[in-house]
């Protein structure tokens, strides 16, 4: 087949991939070798600067987390979307079949 054709089942795969990925991304804790600078070097300049790049850091993946995980649920709806847009098109062009006489008995 030549020209553009979706891949409904690898587009479902994709976002079940990303929203897994999205999901478990949230629940690892990625700062707690930064929280134990501040905890062993309390009122020092490193504990101070690496406070500042763990609160960033956790900010950081809980946003990643959030839009990967809502970028998987939008590669979903798209995949239903593609899938009902084929039936639509199918049952279409079969309705315009029927009335014509095309493919009977095929």
């Amino acid at each position: 087949m030549s020209g553009f054709e979706t891949q409904i089942a690898a587009l479902r795969a994709a976002g079940k991939s990303a929203t897994s990925a999205g999901e478990q991304s949230g629940g690892i804790d990625l700062v707690g070798g930064l929280t134990g600078v501040v905890n062993g070097l309390p009122g020092s300049f490193s504990a101070q600067a690496a406070k500042g790049a763990a609160d960033r850091w956790a900010a950081a993946i809980r946003e990643w987390s959030r839009a990967v995980t809502e970028f998987g649920g939008n590669l979903a709806t798209a995949a239903d979307r593609y899938a009902a847009n084929e039936v639509d098109a199918k049952n279409d062009l079969q309705g315009v079949a029927d009335r014509c006489g095309f493919l009977r008995g095929a």
